[in-house]
């Protein structure tokens, strides 16, 4: 039998990490970052908050554009109608559980305090959401302003929606693209999952959030969304462009 060579022995009786290196890569951000507090090593926190900060949009990036390339092989493959749909399927997965929880949050606290918690779960989604955005507000609303937005505000300014090497465009307009043509096949599913299913299941003002811009056309365009702080007030065409009727959508609520 042959001697190990150099490498080969190194890899089969040298430990690569020490035990402490093993705890330290067995530990997730969280713990290293409160671990450095605690012992009062502000610097090594910082360096961990950092790392963190680079590598979630690594992670986060990488699914968003699996999705979309995902989506647009549908497309391609068998039509933009069974792609829109399979995306509808695919969000019926975890839009119930967010309606549910923005009607508990009502139903809990009422219109007022329950809108504004709701406020304060969008922002903690959307700081997970791996975007940059500020929050605004007037007399009637809450505006959130994302520039740009984690999902398809990222891609739109990758230069990856749309043209010879981007993901695909849904063409036709329809109620699950606000009405309008040529939208960037990710941000489609904004429309179902934030305003048209759970409208579908809990009724009107159950929107997450209105898509005021509604998405992005160009790199640097922003995308803007307002949570109505009495959704009553929501006026109607944001009904209509996503094929609803507020009053009766209403009606048939409070028959059920």
């Amino acid at each position: 039998m042959n001697a190990p060579g150099k490498d080969e022995a190194m890899t089969t009786s040298t430990p690569w990490f020490s035990k402490e290196k093993r705890e330290e890569l067995s530990s997730g951000y969280r713990d290293l970052i409160a671990g450095a507090l605690d012992a009062g090593d502000i610097e090594n926190a910082r360096a961990w908050i950092d790392r963190s900060h680079e590598m979630r949009y690594i992670v986060h990036d990488n699914f968003v554009q699996a999705m979309s390339i995902f989506f647009s092989y549908l497309y391609r493959r068998f039509g933009e109608d069974e792609a829109i749909n399979a995306m509808r399927e695919a969000l019926m997965g975890f839009v119930p559980k967010w309606a549910s929880i923005k009607k508990d949050l009502t139903d809990a606290q009422g219109v007022v305090a329950g809108t504004r918690a709701w406020v304060e779960f969008v922002a903690d989604t959307w700081r997970k959401h791996y975007g940059s955005f500020t929050v605004d507000e007037d007399d009637e609303k809450i505006i959130f302003t994302h520039n740009p937005c984690g999902s398809g505000g990222r891609l739109m300014n990758a230069e990856l929606s749309g043209g010879p090497v981007g993901y695909e465009m849904i063409r036709r307009a329809g109620p699950w693209t606000w009405g309008e043509e040529n939208v960037p096949i990710y941000c489609v599913h904004c429309c179902w999952a934030h305003e048209i299913i759970p409208v579908s299941i809990a009724g009107p003002g159950a929107q997450f959030w209105i898509h005021a811009t509604p998405f992005p056309r160009k790199p640097g365009d922003p995308c803007v969304h307002y949570i109505y702080k009495n959704p009553e007030d929501i006026p109607e065409r944001y009904y209509q462009r996503i094929g609803l009727d507020k009053s009766k959508t209403d009606a048939a609520k409070k028959k059920e």
